[in-house]
């Protein structure tokens, strides 16, 4: 499993992994710093909006605390006053007439009058009775047990809350402060009761009507109970503020976190917020946090731009530089494969730089000494097999055998037989033709001569149960040829071909042209050869146990090359043909 996995990833080219590797290399830093500074760029915009936004917020609330300070100081007249303080001493255990509330309800007048800003006023007793007020209904009759504890708690301090306001008002919106009333006569500074005054929410909003939040954002400011006391969108004065947004504006508020983004319906809300240490209260603005992140559009754009123009960048530069690599390395390839096929002519000239200079340099230098070992191999066999020739020759005294075949010639003639001396000059010619001419390259006319004596001999022998048939045209007679080669291909049939088939054989020996190659083919109908031999052959250029055939393939190829030779197709009781593929030269053209 392994070992296929490696194979499979051995067969991607060089070309794809210097390819991938430089886009890989330049492409993702820099979409990863494009990340990291789009995600700073959004961390510091909204750095930003929360400080800008938190600033004009607690500014508000300064002068919102201001203003609020100013009306509980105006109230510690009422809370001192003698009047008060007597009506709601314990001591005076006596209920207030009408004549001591009407004397109430003059103090508190005075205090409207004095404050303008105020509209009503009312004091509750300790156990949160109304005892006197200025307004005409009184929207509260009793304070609750839960708003009596919350002012013993604060001790004096002003409480500011949403109050609803009388359907009979003008002001229909009115914020409303209490605080506790506590006893300056004695013996104990207990709380003896409680002041209430109601001011316009208009008050308030004029601090915050002309802040912007943005294009669509708005402000608004809660109460402890995160009742909405005023706010720019006016409609929603006196609602309560989703429960789960107040609780996380007041855990992040714990943590000392001025801002947070919070979705509301479907769109997503910056919310920037400032509580006051003195009411308690919470400015909020909230804006569409797509209107804070408007500047990242146009930053992830650019960075987009650069992103994709350094992508077709990185994409050219890294194909050009594969390619002056990897081009030199394939035109290498491809003329290693020209010199497999035997072609040691060829040579690269790479230029592209020192190393691939180097290269192709070494290879030309390779190719130039194979070359030269294979003409010394060629020499050197060529010169065995001339060794070999001569050794053969020398072992017959050719003048010898010429005296003796001349004189049996004239002997039959003289006795009047004719054919049989005919036959002795087919051998005597054989015999001069096969080791009289020094020379491996003959004209081809003189091997077909020599192949005829050979069949004339052939014909004395078998007498009519072989037919044999020749074709050339008459132009080949000049084309230069291998010695000795015709005439063992003609032999080899006539032995192993016809001689065991029985009936009348045949052989057609035909010479042609071929696109500039000289085809010779025997073709016999003789008992054929088997498959397995044909491959023996193939392999180890031996056929039947004898050395013609290899002898005369073996050089051809060393004559001529590896493209020349033998080929050899055969059908078991149908026949052999025999195909020798010579390059055609004539005698007056130089080998």
């Amino acid at each position: 499993m392994k070992s296929k996995r490696l194979q499979k990833n051995n067969n991607t080219s060089l070309k794809s992994i210097l390819l991938i590797s430089f886009i890989c290399i330049a492409i993702i830093p820099v979409i990863f710093i494009s990340v990291v500074m789009y995600m700073k760029s959004s961390q510091i915009i909204n750095q930003n909006a929360s400080k800008y936004v938190t600033q004009i917020l607690q500014q508000t609330n300064q002068e919102i605390d201001s203003k609020l300070k100013q009306f509980a100081e105006d109230s510690i007249p009422v809370l001192t006053n003698n009047e008060i303080q007597e009506s709601l001493n314990p001591q005076n255990i006596q209920a207030a007439d009408y004549s001591t509330r009407e004397d109430l309800r003059k103090v508190l007048t005075r205090f409207i009058i004095d404050n303008s800003n105020i509209t009503s006023a009312s004091i509750y007793l300790n156990d949160g009775s109304l005892l006197v007020t200025t307004e005409n209904k009184p929207n509260e009759l009793q304070l609750s047990p839960d708003k009596i504890d919350q002012l013993d708690q604060y001790k004096g301090k002003v409480i500011w809350s949403y109050a609803n306001a009388n359907p009979s008002s003008l002001q229909k919106n009115l914020v409303v402060g209490r605080r506790a009333i506590k006893n300056v006569l004695g013996p104990s500074t207990e709380p003896i009761g409680y002041l209430s005054f109601t001011i316009s929410e208009n008050l308030i909003f004029d601090l915050i009507a002309e802040l912007e939040m943005g294009q669509t954002g708005s402000t608004f400011i809660l109460d402890q109970t995160g009742t909405i006391l005023t706010s720019q969108l006016r409609g929603s004065i006196g609602t309560k503020l989703d429960e789960k947004i107040f609780e996380n504006v007041s855990d992040r508020y714990q943590e000392n976190t001025d801002s947070v983004i919070e979705k509301i319906g479907s769109t997503d809300y910056f919310i920037a917020f400032d509580q006051s240490e003195e009411t308690g209260w919470s400015v909020v603005g909230l804006v569409p946090a797509d209107e804070i992140t408007e500047g990242l559009w146009e930053v992830q754009r650019i960075l987009l731009i650069i992103v994709i123009v350094w992508v077709i960048l990185t994409i050219f530069l890294s194909s050009k530089i594969t390619k002056s690599v990897t081009d030199p390395l394939m035109e290498l390839i491809t003329t290693m494969k020209t010199v497999e096929k035997g072609d040691f002519s060829v040579r690269v000239n790479l230029k592209q730089n020192r190393e691939i200079q180097s290269i192709s340099n070494s290879f030309n230098r390779m190719i130039y000494k194979i070359n030269e070992l294979i003409k010394q191999v060629y020499e050197r066999e060529m010169k065995e097999k001339q060794a070999e020739l001569k050794a053969l020759q020398a072992q017959i005294n050719p003048h010898f055998l010429y005296n003796t075949l001349d004189t049996l010639y004239w002997m039959l003639y003289v006795k009047g037989e004719e054919k049989i001396g005919g036959l002795i000059v087919s051998l005597s010619s054989m015999l001069r033709y096969s080791i009289g001419n020094e020379s491996s390259l003959v004209l081809l006319k003189q091997e077909v001569d020599n192949m005829q004596n050979y069949i004339n001999l052939q014909s004395a022998r078998t007498g009519d149960s072989i037919d044999f048939e020749f074709h050339m045209e008459e132009r080949l007679e000049h084309a230069k040829v291998l010695k000795l080669m015709l005439q063992p291909i003609v032999e080899n049939a006539v032995h192993h071909g016809l001689e065991e088939r029985d009936g009348k054989g045949r052989i057609v020996i035909s010479i042609r042209e071929e696109q500039g190659n000289l085809i010779l083919i025997v073709e016999d109908n003789g008992i054929g050869i088997a498959k397995t031999q044909i491959e023996s052959f193939q392999k180890e250029q031996q056929i039947n146990d004898g050395i013609g055939l290899h002898n005369v393939d073996e050089r051809i190829k060393l004559t001529f090359g590896s493209t020349y030779g033998i080929n050899i197709e055969s059908r078991l009781g149908e026949g052999t043909k025999v195909t020798i593929r010579l390059p055609l030269y004539f005698q007056n053209k130089n080998l």
